[in-house]
């Protein structure tokens, strides 16, 4: 059985394999409030003739504008924060010397298959995914300090 080290070095290794699906999920938050932005204020894009913003506090217009523009600087940031997670993930996994393990975790943190799904794609059980999984997890090494947003 491992020791609790062990198992916190462990949980640590796999949040940070997760980083970059986390990150997907923000930039789908962002993504998502844009569009639903939109529609609900029936925005028109800036090439549309638009009446001026008065500029005046509390003019709904304005306020609608100013969201919506604070909704896509976060969705951009969030874009960012994805490739450069996706870029740290990639490298985390490629400290695995083995290349099936490589792919398997691959489909797993940058894919986002289900372990099922990643073991079936290469003609194995989960349990097979599972172990691998633990197998690859002793290979990977963290940086000192870890980056977190």
């Amino acid at each position: 059985m491992k020791n609790n080290s062990q198992k916190e070095q462990n949980e640590k290794k796999k949040a940070a394999l997760n980083e970059y699906l986390d990150a997907l999920k923000e930039v789908d938050y962002w993504a998502n409030k844009v569009e639903n932005m939109k529609k609900s204020n029936g925005y028109r894009s800036p090439d549309a003739t638009a009446a001026p913003i008065s500029g005046k506090v509390g003019n709904p217009t304005t306020s609608a504008v100013l969201e919506l523009e604070t909704a896509r600087e976060n969705e951009l940031d969030a874009r960012q924060y994805a490739r450069d997670a996706k870029r740290r993930v990639l490298a985390l996994i490629k400290q695995v010397p083995a290349g099936e393990q490589r792919v398997l975790l691959m489909r797993h943190y940058i894919d986002g298959m289900s372990w099922e799904d990643a073991a079936e794609a290469e003609g194995k059980s989960r349990t097979w995914a599972t172990n691998n999984h633990g197998t690859a997890l002793l290979h990977i090494h963290l940086p000192d300090q870890q980056k977190k947003r």
